[in-house]
Order: structure tokens, then C-alpha cells, then sequence
């Protein structure tokens, strides 16, 4: 989130999704910690990432937020919401999901974000 500005420009530029990661770094949940580098590692080449925390949510656009509230982010963390270039529409939002699930909706997004178009 420090850097939401600099993304921002850098996904303008290129026509690039902006993906924000929301999840907690101090987490000793080995589940959380996983799913945020699978989110990570499965997107990071196609969007520009933001991570975000729960101290610096309330930095993000609210359309952003929005997507992090709506109940089809669900209620665990990392929640994953790619928005376009501009930010002014949401592309995909992945929940949590234990197991295959997880890497079958990240593999959604990513196709969602390579349909994506400036």
C-alpha cells in the first residue's frame, strides 16, 4: 500500500489489472500464509500486486473495498480482488477456499486478467 500511487501509474502505462492482496503478514496461520504466496506467485507475472493489511485498508479506493466486503470475497484471508488499469472496475475476486479449489479460482482470475483489456 505504500506504494499504491507508483502502481498505479506503472499498471496505467501498460495497460496492466492492479491486484490487491488482502491478508496479514503476522499471521502464524500456515493455511493464510500459503494461499497469499500461492496468490502471489500464481499472478504476480500477468498484474501489477499491491499487498494491503488491515491497518492500511482503509487507504484503498472504496470500489476496492467494496469488493473485500462483498460476500463473494467470502470471510477468510487473503482475499484477492484484480481491478482494471484505471481501477474503476472489478475483473475478478478470489476467496479463500482450503485445497484445489484455491489454485482453480487463482487460474480463473489470471485467465480473467490475460482477457483483460485496456
Amino acid at each position: 500500500m505504500d506504494h499504491l500511487d507508483a502502481a498505479r501509474s506503472e499498471a496505467l502505462s501498460g495497460g496492466k489489472a492492479v491486484t490487491f492482496l488482502f491478508s496479514d503478514e503476522t499471521t502464524l496461520c500456515t493455511l493464510c500464509s500459503d494461499a497469499s504466496r500461492q496468490a502471489m506467485e500464481s499472478l504476480s507475472d500477468s498484474c501489477v500486486m499491491v499487498y494491503v493489511n488491515k491497518r492500511d485498508a482503509h487507504n484503498l479506493p472504496d470500489i476496492v473495498k467494496s469488493a473485500l466486503r462483498s460476500r463473494e470475497a467470502g470471510i477468510y484471508i487473503p482475499k484477492v480482488v484484480v481491478m482494471s488499469y484505471d481501477l474503476k472496475k472489478v475483473i475478478a475476486i478470489v476467496p479463500f477456499i482450503r485445497g484445489e479449489a484455491y489454485r482453480k479460482l487463482l487460474a480463473e482470475a489470471k485467465n480473467k486478467i490475460l482477457s483483460y483489456e485496456k
